[in-house]
């Protein structure tokens, strides 16, 4: 204390200077904190964008085919239209750029995020394959199925595929989401296994009687992130590889497995179950649907 007196400099600081202090680290740390959860939900913004383009143009796919099926290749007013053709006509593409000029035959080994097949006006970057999969067992879900990858961001990075085995510090832009033939949209990156983002419910149904149309009767699960959902329903093909059933995929890709419901099972003959997706958080993010 003597020492301080004789250099006349304060020993400490006064209760003004550390609240002040205070006040300056909590402002640092609310900013930190507002960029982000902006970011967060700007990707669930795009995330969900994403899933309801792909939802909606599947429904008008299959509205306007002959077949009341989306087929990779079918006739249309004479004209022979391919599924990556038909999703082009139906977005709004950017200017400039020429559609499915890029296509791919498995978008789940994309190694050329910069060429995209379509790219939207938003740029949102989608790539297409060039043919559907067929599924190697019989379920609900036995539909052919289309992999579709979408850069949710487009040039902005980090260009990333959204797996498990992904380390960088972004959020991985780049996702996968498979289209039945059906018309049928279901998120399968391993966001897909986030009870934070896409959820459904699993319905119990009789080959007797069918499906209830009342989509709040006869639920066997509820609420389970969608990939669990979907496996506990039926098995599905991998988006890795179409031989590998989607509940029993622990490869890089997902790290999770999953036991199909016995009421579910693919050998029952009395009862099977189909998936509900739903989507919790439209509201959590006010958007208008």
């Amino acid at each position: 204390m003597q020492i301080c007196k004789f250099l006349k400099n304060k020993c400490a600081f006064t209760l003004a200077e550390v609240l002040v202090m205070l006040l300056l680290v909590g402002v640092l740390v609310s900013l930190g904190t507002q960029v982000v959860v902006q970011r967060q939900n700007n990707y669930k913004h795009l995330y969900i964008a994403a899933y309801k383009n792909l939802k909606d143009i599947a429904g008008e796919m299959v509205a306007t085919s002959p077949t009341k099926k989306i087929s990779y290749g079918y006739t249309e007013t004479g004209t022979t239209v391919n599924f990556c053709q038909k999703m082009a006509d139906i977005f709004s593409t950017e200017a400039g750029t020429t559609p499915c000029s890029n296509t791919y035959n498995n978008v789940t080994s994309l190694t050329t995020p910069d060429k995209p097949s379509i790219v939207l006006i938003n740029g949102m970057r989608l790539y297409i394959p060039t043919a559907f999969v067929t599924p190697g067992t019989t379920n609900y879900f036995n539909e052919q199925v289309a992999y579709i990858a979408v850069d949710l961001n487009g040039e902005k990075g980090p260009n990333q595929i959204d797996s498990q085995s992904y380390t960088g510090k972004r959020t991985p832009d780049i996702v996968f989401f498979a289209i039945t033939d059906g018309g049928v949209v279901m998120p399968m990156s391993p966001l897909a296994d986030d009870p934070n983002h896409f959820l459904a419910n699993v319905q119990l149904c009789t080959y007797e009687n069918g499906c209830s149309t009342d989509l709040t009767k006869d639920l066997k699960y509820t609420y389970l992130p969608i990939r669990e959902a979907i496996s506990r329903a039926a098995e599905f093909p991998s988006p890795i590889s179409g031989t590998k059933a989607y509940n029993n995929d622990t490869s890089t890709f997902f790290k999770k497995s999953y036991t199909v419901d016995t009421d579910c099972e693919k050998t029952n003959t009395t009862t099977f179950c189909r998936v509900l997706p739903i989507l919790p958080f439209f509201s959590e993010l006010d958007l208008a649907i």
